[in-house]
């Protein structure tokens, strides 16, 4: 009898530690961070393939004129093209994260600042580098970068159609934003 007891004690032993173990393998920590959005979205790859993403500064890069792709979403974060954002997100860190899932997740808790940027601002885009051509359409139908963000290409069309077409392994564009949410190519880089 007092073999059975043991044994059962040893066995609810054994089940705390494998449940506590289990949950300290989800444990997260969360630290409030400050990150800036650009007024564009920019071309970026991710692991899946190419992709239309936010441009962010974070940390001391904030004010510089590095800008990063972050390819997380920002859960209760509606992004409008136009505007530099000042947001306060909470960064959830999974210290064992899913193999094929985000060590990280975001949560917007505060916009800091929305500020309207002149339409007459210009930016850069990759529109096609060796491995990736992100402009999708034609002359005839129209321009869009990965069926996301309309390109208006005014009058440079003739030749934006031939940089396309050409063996050029790497075509930049310098745009602004359009009222309605276009894109306008400015010049060919």
């Amino acid at each position: 009898m007092k073999k059975t007891i043991s044994n059962a004690r040893n066995l609810i032993l054994l089940s705390l530690i494998t449940l506590s173990s289990f949950f300290l393998s989800c444990e997260k920590t969360e630290n409030q961070i400050k990150i800036r959005i650009n007024q564009f979205k920019q071309t970026a790859v991710a692991p899946y393939g190419p992709v239309i993403t936010l441009s962010a500064q974070q940390g001391n890069e904030i004010g510089s004129a590095n800008w990063s792709a972050f390819y997380d979403q920002i859960v209760g974060f509606d992004y409008e093209a136009g505007y530099v954002y000042d947001i306060l997100v909470v960064e959830t860190e999974i210290l064992n994260p899913p193999a094929d899932g985000n060590s990280k997740a975001y949560q917007l808790k505060q916009i800091l600042s929305k500020t309207k940027v002149d339409e007459s601002v210009t930016f850069n885009l990759t529109l096609k580098n060796d491995l990736i051509n992100y402009v999708k359409g034609d002359a005839v139908s129209g321009y869009t970068l990965l069926d996301e963000a309309d390109i208006d290409c005014g009058t440079l069309c003739t030749e934006f159609a031939n940089a396309l077409q050409s063996n050029s392994k790497l075509i930049n564009g310098k745009f602004c934003l359009n009222s309605n949410g276009s894109i306008k190519l400015v010049e060919i880089l």
